[in-house]
């Protein structure tokens, strides 16, 4: 339901764009977490998805405008995929607004004492964590562990083991389809950096990313505009960049590549675009207001016909196989 894009300059003024589509589904948590399920598993069994809209009566689902993309005044810019849940709240003032996330302490005693502790022992602990966090350390560690303990707080039901004088803290984590995906940029050894971050906390250092339901078509996109080399089936990470990249050529191919994403899946619609460079951030945000209804019928008939169309390529290829 949504399409954020990371890319950084190669030649000129080193900088970082940051766009994202503007589209939502309005409706219930659990409505947004089962068509979330239909868009990003193409090819998986999704029957029990449009039973579950069948069995609530649902017959199409209303997409709105939201802002994807969010500044801070020293310097760092946040892409998500539309969450509009705590978790993502939490995470957003852990990345964006680190001093007052350390001020949360009742949050900060759950993310670090998640099976409890003394009280004269955790606020030691907390004084100590506070002293020395360092957002910096922890994308040069390539690892955030503070979000995928903020997650499980939201997404993972905690059970608790005796064993003997010890107690064992065991997360049942069932995938959770509303949790957030993050494109950050901020300042890194005196320049913008761009880096992915997923629900577990890994941290990636990116030339260019795409998150999202739309990113099939706006990886795309970028690796024909940029000439990337990568097999053309293989989205899941960048490599080389052939082709030289200016701010100019930054913006452009952020904007296509979205645009792209819109007139293909009709999840996505709108563009907001962020510029970080050394000395500012430029916001390039729209006002335009839209809602719109998907069908659910049509869903599933578009459903239908992409799966058949990838059963015709697989018998082609069996066929291949057999002749040979």
């Amino acid at each position: 339901m949504t399409v954020i894009v990371g890319l950084e300059t190669t030649v000129g003024e080193k900088a970082v764009v940051v766009g994202s589509d503007r589209s939502i589904v309005s409706d219930d948590r659990l409505i947004r977490g089962c068509i979330n399920h239909i868009v990003k598993n193409p090819y998986h069994s999704i029957s029990n998805f449009f039973h579950f809209l069948q069995e609530k009566g649902l017959d199409k689902v209303k997409l709105s405008p939201t802002r994807k993309i969010q500044t801070s005044d020293d310097k760092r810019v946040l892409a998500h995929t539309g969450s509009s849940e705590e978790s993502h709240n939490q995470i957003s003032k852990l990345l964006l607004k680190t001093e007052d996330f350390l001020k949360e302490d009742s949050l900060l005693k759950q993310i670090l004492f998640p099976i409890g502790c003394s009280k004269e022992l955790a606020n030691e602990y907390l004084r100590i964590y506070k002293r020395h966090f360092n957002i910096d350390q922890r994308l040069c560690a390539k690892h955030i562990p503070e979000i995928r303990r903020i997650f499980d707080i939201h997404t993972a039901k905690l059970r608790t083991v005796n064993a003997g004088p010890f107690s064992i803290a065991l997360w049942d984590r069932n995938y959770h389809p509303v949790l957030s995906e993050y494109l950050f940029a901020k300042l890194f050894e005196g320049e913008p950096k761009l880096f992915e971050i997923t629900k577990t906390g890994v941290v990636t250092t990116r030339q260019y990313f795409v998150k999202g339901s739309g990113r099939p078509y706006a990886f795309q996109h970028i690796r024909y505009r940029l000439e990337t080399s990568e097999f053309p089936f293989l989205y899941a990470s960048e490599t080389g960049i052939e082709k030289p990249v200016d701010l100019e050529m930054a913006v452009k191919v952020v904007r296509e590549s979205i645009e792209y994403a819109n007139y293909c899946s009709p999840f996505c619609k709108g563009f907001d675009y962020a510029i970080f460079t050394r000395d500012k951030i430029e916001e390039h945000f729209s006002n335009e207001k839209f809602s719109y209804e998907l069908n659910i019928i049509d869903l599933i008939d578009k459903r239908l016909n992409e799966l058949l169309k990838e059963q015709n390529n697989l018998k082609k290829i069996k066929a291949r196989y057999l002749t040979n």
